[in-house]
């Protein structure tokens, strides 16, 4: 799995990762906007359908885009000598928080949302309260992600330990990914394609 996120090409990535969900979305967020009646301002019953609709392919998105993040920063491992090879323990659980949170809050806010649509009532907004902290630590693994990325990156590309600054432009470019990936992926192409292999369990 992980080297076919890292033998793609740039522009497959751009596309799994925003183009294709960004084209589907314009296309449902169209079909809302036409079936909206202004004048009656009532809601459409296919309307919680196309909500759901547009989170499953969010969800789809965000789960594609941290599979690359996983199949860089473990992947690349093997092309890291062993002298400078890095620990992905604490890597692997901030992808895995961020995913998990994400996919139940998601699910609670379609459950909420369909039960205020079905039965016309004001939805209990008291159990989203609960979830900020989760949404906080979140939003710290997510960034921690991209520090890990950046920084497995250039270990691979340089093969020593590395600083901040060596891989400060890698991490800006993986903050913009949908610009950053044009530039990064061919450069994780031609690191997959180098013969040495430092190590066989990653």
């Amino acid at each position: 799995m992980t080297n076919l996120f890292l033998k793609a090409k740039h522009w497959q990535i751009f596309l799994l990762t925003y183009g294709i969900p960004l084209i589907f979305q314009m296309v449902f967020m169209s079909i809302m906007f036409s079936l909206f009646d202004p004048e009656k301002l009532s809601i459409p019953l296919v309307f919680p359908y196309i909500f759901a609709i547009l989170f499953i392919i969010i969800v789809i998105s965000g789960t594609i885009t941290l599979g690359w993040f996983y199949s860089v920063s473990v992947g690349l491992q093997h092309k890291i000598s062993d002298n400078v090879k890095m620990n992905t323990g604490f890597f692997k659980f901030c992808l895995f928080f961020p995913a998990a949170y994400i996919s139940i809050f998601i699910f609670v806010f379609m459950i909420s949302f369909f039960d205020a649509f079905t039965n016309q009532v004001i939805p209990d907004f008291g159990i989203f309260a609960l979830i900020i902290p989760c949404h906080f630590f979140s939003m710290f693994c997510i960034l921690y992600c991209l520090y890990f990325t950046a920084k497995a990156i250039k270990t691979a590309e340089m093969q020593r330990r590395v600083r901040f600054s060596d891989f400060a432009g890698e991490l800006f470019m993986l903050w913009f990914f949908f610009i950053g990936v044009w530039i990064i992926q061919p450069r994780l192409n031609k690191i997959v394609n180098d013969e040495n292999d430092y190590s066989l369990e990653y």
